[in-house]
């Protein structure tokens, strides 16, 4: 709060600008509005806010009696003169418009003041429900420093929304909480809608946040409007999450409107105080699958139990209580939801938030047709049901049925999974899917592993997409609805998709995508690729390996191609009557030791080109197994039993290291960091036969939400032999499902690329150990495997400054999933949190392309690589005495003086390789003349080069 003297000056200043404005205005006869908005950013709308809504809000207005007085004239009879702000009701008015610091709830009201950092959206409105981002005729952007202004011609009908103020803002809300604020309207005639949205992230429901008010305002004047918060309680995330939306009629062809909107006042609040997430409404716990005592997972929250109780009979509808359960789960940080086995009634579209899980006990249905028990089963009872994922949420190890579609009257519905960037899906069955995936507006970072089951018109549709997506053990066929209904013939289901269905797999603008063992049996087209929709006119590249396509007319259809990169494929088997491969696209399809069942078709420029191993050369292991404790051990949960302070702001070292003492005494166990930011001054150690165990859900480059956050401070001047932040000492040890990020490293500025040299985030030291879904953001160092053996990372994401990976002294080592990209780190909401913050994202970029190595191998065999991928590396791979096999590796844009790999001695080999802008191999013999051996077998890139120093090599 600002004291006395600066709210003074602030009033001050305030009123002299307001003098001036006006003696110019009266010379000058018009207004001269503020300036236009440089940032105009465009949201797109989430698919559950659109369904029907309704309200347990009662609403009131007060047009007639002004709280606050107006600055220059009075709102209520205002038409000509220029729109005021109203007065800032707590900071007084600032020179830059900027709140310096959050204001907190005082004596049981939280003040909002709009800035000028808040948003505007326009949007064309559709008459058939979904906004069309349009630009409008005039953008005045935000106005002064207290609320949203903006003029609006209205042609063709307007969707209008109005962003928060910036910064967080953490309360909790009770049965007594009213929510007040202002909006400005200059014609209402042609207005259709109105209605502010509070916290759609916070674990209010939607029909408790949402409240239309179009019959309570009137046009030309300042309206008051108060809303009760009447339905239970809530935690509210004031962060980016209020909105004013405003509806005007479709056929409206002329005029303008002036829109405005000031300060929000929440009274009868609850500050949640420094640790602002929630608490659990059940203790976390471990759960054990009833089919496979190996696999052993913490649940937050079990959707049977008090206070959710849900049944998991399938005679009841359970959609409230498991969207309670999930928004409760987020609100505690993240983690992870439980379904015991069992059937799960669901009617209405169901939202899985960020750093979340929903998980179930898993059979596969060949299993479960003998016995009718297939483990945790969603039965999605009409035909608009699907979930929803927000970034760094997860589905697990659950069935999912359309009892709503009827074998014998086959009908559309909505797809299965609407995903959205780092989103994760693992262990799911399909029994009867419409569209299994729709994934056409994210960035990318998908993973799906382990989806099967019968989808009878398109499988996975992939749009718009960079940054890699990764599929693993794919299987759709029409026998898996047979083997869940024995009365449905599979033969009638295979006779409907030969006719109907479309493709089992369709990419459009996909960068990079990656399938590894992926069936797709009965569709009309098995992989087709067609023309992007992106603005910059990017086409498909995609890498698969042992893809089967089976009982198809085409086995693989490619309409377009990204320009020579094309699309490889190796070791796999492809059918069509019409077509095995069909190419209309002026690019090449690289099959490598593949088996084609039908006529190839190319256009004039396409090309088909099919080669087979020359030379026997080792193949990666593909398999995802995760290997890992045998029995159930005990939970230890740092917060509620060791106290962790989950805020940031303290270190949370000591405790957390207590429960990993305490596990290691007891032979071995979990230990569950929940969801929070813990600042880790001091180095932790993970002893034998334990888990470190964070609550985020999947990874990705910035997942929202909270989830599990270290946030190191140590290790600065360290190097890759200095201790690391976090190091698994012990057999059987392991760390998932954390993010990692360096507040005391960062880039100075814009074209200055100086960073810190610091010790490793994470050092396995010890066998049989994994590191699974861990993001990193402001580490020089990010993961060293040191002197180890059988180790596995899955999932790492991760914007390092000079080594990504290092693996030395080491054998059994198997990388699945690893993605660098340092500008990702722009853009991280945690950036806040780091020492330096002014770099753009174009020096994060060239810092990566002068000093970044992905993956470093030293001494070491038997290191297995796949679906890895880079942006701008100098070096994707530098191997000295070592042994490494790859499939589906892609380094993108590194520069004419990089090389995708640099090996000195050993043996390389690769398969389905990507490489833009840079030289393929550096090998080299050491001075004692110790051999070098490569294979590399579909390879593919743009603008490669080649060197002439030593002994280079580009190989087709």
């Amino acid at each position: 709060m600002f004291n006395k003297t600066k709210r003074v000056i602030s009033w001050i200043l305030a009123l002299t600008i307001l003098l001036g404005l006006s003696v110019w205005l009266s010379a000058c006869g018009s207004d001269p509005g503020p300036e236009p908005s440089s940032q105009t950013e465009k949201e797109g709308t989430d698919p559950e806010t659109q369904d029907e809504k309704g309200s347990e809000t009662e609403m009131q207005t007060d047009t007639e009696t002004e709280t606050r007085k107006p600055v220059e004239t009075d709102r209520e009879t205002e038409t000509s003169a220029p729109l005021t702000p109203l007065e800032d009701m707590v900071w007084g008015i600032e020179t830059h418009g900027e709140v310096t610091e959050k204001e907190t709830v005082k004596d049981g009201t939280l003040y909002l003041p709009l800035n000028a950092h808040g948003s505007a959206y326009y949007s064309q409105y559709n008459p058939a429900g979904t906004p069309i981002d349009v630009q409008p005729t005039v953008t005045k952007g935000m106005y002064g420093k207290c609320f949203g202004y903006e003029e609006v011609a209205l042609r063709n009908g307007w969707f209008f929304r109005c962003g928060s103020p910036s910064g967080a803002f953490h309360v909790a809300l009770t049965t007594d909480s009213v929510v007040t604020f202002w909006i400005y309207i200059s014609d209402k005639s042609s207005l259709v809608q109105a209605e502010f949205e509070l916290g759609s992230t916070s674990s209010i429901d939607k029909d408790e946040k949402e409240w239309g008010f179009k019959d309570q305002i009137k046009a030309n004047g300042w309206n008051q409007i108060t809303l009760n918060f009447k339905s239970g309680t809530g935690q509210l995330n004031l962060d980016s999450v209020c909105r004013w939306r405003l509806f005007y009629l479709s056929n409206a062809t002329s005029g303008s409107v002036t829109l405005a909107v000031d300060d929000i006042l929440i009274t009868h609040a609850t500050d949640l105080g420094e640790d602002d997430l929630l608490a659990a409404t059940q203790p976390a716990r471990l759960v054990v699958s009833p089919y496979d005592s190996s696999n052993v997972h913490v649940a937050d929250l079990v959707l049977t139990e008090a206070p959710y109780s849900a049944d998991k009979t399938g005679a009841s509808d359970v959609t409230s209580a498991l969207k309670k359960a999930l928004k409760d789960c987020a609100a505690a940080g993240g983690g992870t939801v439980y379904l015991p086995k069992g059937r799960y009634k669901l009617t209405s579209k169901v939202t899985v938030p960020p750093n979340v899980c929903l998980l179930g006990d898993f059979r596969t249905l060949e299993d479960g047709s003998g016995d009718g028990d297939f483990g945790t089963v969603l039965d999605f009872a009409t035909l608009d049901v699907s979930l929803l994922l927000g970034t760094s949420s997860g589905v697990e190890g659950v069935t999912i049925y359309h009892s709503a579609q009827k074998a014998n009257d086959l009908t559309s519905a909505n797809a299965t999974f609407f995903p959205s960037g780092g989103s994760y899906i693992r262990q799911v069955n399909l029994v009867n899917s419409y569209d299994a995936l729709v994934l056409e507006t994210a960035h990318g970072n998908l993973t799906v592993d382990g989806l099967y089951g019968t989808v009878l018109r398109r499988g996975l549709v992939i749009g718009f997409a960079a940054e890699i997506n990764v599929f693993e053990n794919v299987s759709f066929s029409p026998r898996y609805w047979h083997l869940f209904d024995s009365a449905v013939s599979e033969s009638a289901i295979r006779s409907y998709m030969a006719s109907k269905s479309l493709y089992g797999i369709q990419l459009w603008g996909v960068e990079g995508t990656m399938l590894t063992h992926v069936e797709l049996d009965g569709f009309r087209t098995g992989l087709y690729t067609s023309a992007t929709k992106r603005d910059d006119g990017a086409e498909v590249y995609a890498q698969a390996y042992d893809l089967t396509v089976k009982n198809a007319e085409y086995g693989i259809d490619a309409d377009a191609l990204y320009v020579d990169m094309g699309l490889e494929v190796a070791c796999s088997s492809i059918s069509g009557s019409a077509a095995s491969v069909r190419n209309s696209t002026k690019q090449v399809i690289k099959l490598f030791e593949c088996t084609l069942d039908g006529p190839q078709v190319t256009s004039t420029a396409g090309t088909i080109k099919q080669t087979s191993r020359k030379e026997e050369f080792r193949l990666p292991a593909t398999d995802s197994v995760f290997p890992f404790l045998k029995a159930p051990l005990k939970l230890f949960n740092a917060y509620t039993e060791y106290q962790a302070n989950r805020t940031g702001k303290v270190d949370a070292s000591a405790a957390i290291q207590a429960a990993l003492d305490a596990a290691k005494a007891a032979g071995g166990g979990y230990v569950y960091i929940p969801g929070g930011e813990y600042r880790l001054d001091k180095p932790l150690h993970v002893g034998a036969n334990t888990v470190l165990l964070g609550a985020n859900g999947a990874c990705s480059f910035d997942s929202g939400g909270t989830g599990t956050t270290f946030l190191v401070t140590m290790g600065i001047g360290g190097n890759l032999d200095s201790e690391a932040a976090v190091t698994l000492e012990g057999e059987n040890s392991a760390i998932r499902s954390i993010r990692f990020l360096h507040t005391e490293n960062g880039i100075r500025g814009t074209n200055d690329y100086t960073y810190d040299p610091c010790a490793p985030m994470v050092a396995l030291k010890a066998a049989h150990t994994e590191a699974v879904l861990l993001n990193f953001y402001a580490t020089t160092n990010g993961i060293l495997i040191d002197a180890a053996q059988d180790v596995r990372l899955y999932r790492v994401f991760g914007g390092f400054y000079e080594t990504g990976i290092v693996i030395r002294n080491s054998s059994g080592i198997r990388l699945d999933g690893v993605l660098a990209n340092l500008a990702g780190q722009v853009s991280s909401s945690y950036r806040p949190y780091q020492k330096y913050t002014s770099a753009d994202s174009q020096t994060m970029q060239e810092l990566a392309r002068l000093n970044l190595t992905l993956l470093v191998l030293k001494d070491s065999t038997g290191v297995d690589i796949t679906n890895t991928f880079s942006y701008k590396p100098h070096l994707f791979l530098n191997m000295t005495k070592s042994e490494a096999a790859c499939l589906n590796i892609y380094g993108s844009r590194m520069g004419e003086d990089s090389y995708l790999v640099r090996q000195t001695e050993g043996s390389f080999c690769a398969l389905n390789v990507y490489v833009k802008f840079s030289a393929l191999i550096k090998a080299q013999r050491s001075g004692n003349g110790t051999s070098v051996t490569y294979h590399i077998n579909n390879l593919k890139g743009q603008g490669m080069t080649v060197s002439d120093n030593n002994r280079d090599y580009t190989l087709g």
